[in-house]
């Protein structure tokens, strides 16, 4: 074998050996992050004028996605409710990405909890989201934004314990 040919291989060699040592690296570190596994969040929606504060629980940690509880309390002005109206809204959360932008997807509903029964439809309405999620895997801060049903648009921030 010439020398060329050796000193190919051997660069070969190294370059994939520092690939492999680089890749085996950040894989130890994004398993060593410890999620915060609780949030408070604060949403409003527009169209029909929705608030809502929730509590939010991580209850599944994937590699690339988190599975997370929510609980939350609002009020509403939804054609379904036929008035403004407080509402419950139960939610499973799920994120999809491992650094700090997530692709939120949300499937929950919304049941109103008012006090005037007479004038209140007693339905569940749907709760429908997709959008974008910044949350560092480590940190406090949630900002959170996307399309919803039956808000329209909907955004929000929180922060995580």
């Amino acid at each position: 074998m010439t020398n060329k040919k050796i000193g190919l291989i051997v660069t070969i060699i190294f370059v994939v050996s520092l690939f492999c040592f680089q890749i085996h690296a950040v894989d130890v570190d994004l398993q060593s992050i410890k999620l915060k596994k609780n949030g408070i969040n604060l949403y409003v929606g527009s169209i029909y004028m929705d608030v809502n504060l929730d509590y939010e629980r991580n209850i599944f940690q994937h590699p690339h996605s988190y599975t997370n509880l929510r609980l939350g309390i609002g009020k509403a002005d939804f054609r379904e409710f036929r008035v403004s109206a407080f509402y419950m809204n139960p939610s499973i959360v799920h994120l999809i990405g491992r650094g700090n932008s997530h692709l939120e997807l949300n499937l929950g509903f919304k049941y109103a909890i008012s006090q005037l029964p007479e004038t209140i439809n007693r339905v569940f309405v749907p709760d429908l989201f997709a959008g974008y999620r910044y949350e560092r895997p480590d940190g406090r801060f949630i900002f959170r934004m996307g399309i919803n049903y039956p808000s329209v648009f909907d955004f929000g921030v929180g922060f995580k314990f």
